[in-house]
């Protein structure tokens, strides 16, 4: 499979196709060298543009085919999961008009091109390194045979039966009889539960998590409104959400992410 033909199976239009091919960089070698060995000297050499860095991502993409096959990971999981850089570089072309990427997605996607994280399904997994930091220090949690960050891209299906489909692909996937599923997102907020329409997909998500605490950061309003703005009286008011979120914030209120866990199958952990 060539390049061009690669893309197209990845979803890329012809658009992003063309700022890929026209990008691949001259020191590709270099730069891939770069990225294992000095990450932050690689950000400095190919940070600053961000066609190219797109079009990194996309050829270490296309070469990880074969570090796939060798490890008889299932062809649909590799597409699923390097799918992820279209979705940022169409998240970029909203912003800025052009496919790319900049360097905070491409460090998130670094992890994908490292064979850290895994699409299964509508969800991402990642083995995240222990001991927990951070907001999960004192968090009392079941123990299970293994812990994974669970990851919600872009437009994913979060109904329950996807999601739990997701964490059965991931029990077989790592070859687990139990999994401790982490998550921190703004979907898990307590705050918005009260802004959700009964049936929400979200409030359905979030229910199937025991929910740790909050994480004072402003994702939601990122999430909902597609910005963070100061002044929250211009944010648009589109749909239900953005018009309950805003009178929220107007108030006075925030939007907290929230963090919690579930295990599968539970009977197996303790």
């Amino acid at each position: 499979m060539d390049l061009t033909s690669f893309l197209k199976e990845l979803g890329a239009d012809d658009q992003t196709a063309s700022v890929v091919i026209d990008h691949v960089p001259d020191d590709y070698q270099e730069l891939l060298d770069l990225f294992h060995s000095d990450y932050s000297l690689f950000l400095k050499r190919a940070g600053d543009d961000s066609a190219s860095l797109l079009s990194f991502c996309l050829r270490y993409a296309y070469d990880l085919r074969a570090e796939y096959e060798k490890r008889n990971i299932p062809h649909e999981i590799f597409t699923d999961t390097m799918h992820d850089i279209i979705l940022w570089s169409d998240e970029y072309r909203t912003r800025h008009g052009v496919p790319g990427l900049d360097e905070a997605s491409a460090s998130w996607l670094r992890r994908h091109l490292l064979l850290r994280l895994f699409r299964l399904g509508s969800l991402q997994f990642e083995e995240p390194e222990l001991p927990l930091y951070g907001f999960w220090e004192g968090v009392e949690l079941p123990s299970c045979d293994r812990i994974l960050k669970v990851h919600i891209p872009a437009s994913a299906d979060i109904s329950v039966n996807a999601a739990e489909e997701s964490f059965r692909k991931a029990l077989s996937f790592y070859s687990a009889e139990s999994i401790l599923f982490i998550c921190s997102s703004w979907l898990l907020s307590p705050d918005i539960k009260t802004m959700l329409a009964e049936g929400s997909r979200i409030l359905e998500f979030s229910s199937l998590f025991t929910i740790s605490g909050t994480i004072d950061d402003r994702q939601a309003e990122e999430r909902i409104f597609g910005e963070m703005l100061s002044d929250p009286s211009l944010y648009p008011e589109r749909t239900t959400l953005q018009k309950r979120a805003k009178r929220h914030l107007l108030s006075g209120g925030e939007i907290l992410s929230g963090f919690g866990y579930l295990v599968r199958p539970g009977s197996f952990c303790h």
